[in-house]
């Protein structure tokens, strides 16, 4: 029996009263006034090892040790451990039960789900509606000085804080972001924070969680498990792809581990990413696997603007499940002077259509769409406007009935848009 002030086992007793939560290699068990946690499971062809971490109210600082689950040495050692600096009484057959429930649990890996035994599958869900599906791996790819991280840090804010700005709606929550940065400082996206949350009329300082990677994300997947359970953080931006591999881009094994590794997080994560080097249209850097892997793909582009403004388009290339969006267009407005870098940075919605340089890449059918928002028109007064022959634009106003009609009141007949294009947010 433990003694005044001490807490134990008693003995087979344990092993039905302990209980492991957890998963992915980050387990927690409580007996009495005990508890613990694994935080790190590595395993060799001759043993598995697991680092634990202890606490009790008597004893708050935690008290950690590495074990070899499968060692009787190794668990005795412990159980010596914890008697000695933690004041248990005959820890051994605790120490028993937890290192087999932890095995178990990691030998047993994910559990086996029927799927008929789910609820009704609900809506599919959004973290920021329409741009950004909750839980799932989303990339933004394009070139440097395209907007990326400033985009990123204006989405991070409207997850944080459940805000809705500039047609970007969060679910009213909000909920804690990690910032986990390979390319710039704290005091650099701390500022760009500042500026945008200023810009939407925020008192005070935002609230986003920032931490400055320099190992490759897949090597510190136990570290990033530990925070995202410490400080429920429900979304992490990743800037960037390179930095967060520190391997070959053009490797599917070395992307798939990066992936694999994102995955363990059980949150969803937001890559951004640059472009391949030549070709006609641009793709993420290096392997495909970049593209298979995210279940929502963003091209970005940008232009300048008047005054020290820039205009992003976003253009969605991927979506597993549902319908793309139409281009999705916003106008970053820097302040007054270009060398400013502490004034508000101000976010709206802004046209992609009326962008040539931003224009060029959308789908005929876009286009399209652009040059009728402004009224009627003739296939011949669409061909000339956006430069294209009267074959290419005829078929594209035929083929889709739901968003083009026609005016046969007029000679030559007029087209016009039924309504402007709204981001689908249904599944297919």
């Amino acid at each position: 029996m433990p003694t005044a002030g001490q807490v134990g086992p008693e003995g087979p007793a344990v092993a039905t009263a302990l209980e492991i939560q957890g998963a992915a290699g980050i387990y927690a068990a409580t007996w009495q006034d005990l508890h613990v946690r694994v935080d790190h499971i590595f395993e060799d062809k001759r043993s598995v090892s697991a680092r634990f971490t202890f606490t009790t109210k008597l004893h708050p600082a935690p008290v950690t040790d590495q074990c070899n689950l499968v060692s009787g040495i190794a668990k005795k050692r412990m159980a010596l451990m914890l008697e000695g600096g933690l004041g248990l009484l005959d820890a051994r057959d605790y120490v028993e039960a937890l290192c087999q429930g932890i095995l178990a649990r990691h030998q047993a890996g994910e559990p086996l789900i029927a799927l008929a035994t789910l609820p009704e599958p609900p809506p599919l869900a959004f973290l920021l509606r329409p741009l950004i599906v909750a839980r799932h791996p989303v990339l933004i790819y394009g070139d440097g000085g395209t907007g990326k991280s400033t985009t990123a840090c204006w989405l991070a804010l409207l997850a944080q804080h459940g805000l809705a700005h500039a047609g970007v709606a969060a679910n009213g929550v909000g909920g804690n972001v990690l910032y986990h940065d390979y390319e710039a400082t704290a005091e650099d996206v701390g500022r760009t924070m500042t500026r945008l949350w200023r810009g939407m009329g925020q008192a005070g300082r935002p609230g986003v969680l920032y931490r400055r990677g320099s190992q490759a994300l897949a090597h510190e997947a136990d570290q990033l498990r530990l925070l995202v359970l410490d400080n429920a953080i429900q979304w992490i931006v990743v800037d960037s792809a390179v930095g967060a591999l520190q391997a070959d881009m053009n490797s599917p094994t070395d992307v798939g581990l990066f992936f694999g590794a994102l995955r363990t997080l059980s949150v969803g994560v937001l890559i951004l990413a640059h472009t391949q080097k030549g070709g006609e249209h641009k793709t993420p850097l290096g392997s495909g696997q970049w593209w298979n892997q995210a279940r929502e793909v963003y091209e970005v582009a940008a232009a300048p603007g008047a005054g020290n403004s820039l205009t992003v388009a976003l253009y969605h290339r991927k979506a597993n499940y549902r319908r793309k969006l139409p281009p999705w267009g916003l106008r970053f407005d820097f302040g007054e002077k270009e060398d400013d870098d502490t004034s508000n940075i101000v976010v709206g919605r802004t046209d992609v259509t009326i962008v040539p340089e931003l224009a060029e890449k959308l789908t005929h059918k876009d286009r399209i769409a652009g040059v009728l928002k402004r009224g009627k028109a003739t296939v011949a007064d669409i061909a000339l406007v956006l430069g294209l022959s009267e074959d290419v634009v005829r078929p594209t106003l035929h083929r889709y009935p739901a968003m083009f009609g026609q005016d046969s009141s007029t000679r030559p007949p007029k087209w016009f848009l039924f309504a402007p294009p709204e981001a689908p947010n249904e599944p297919f």
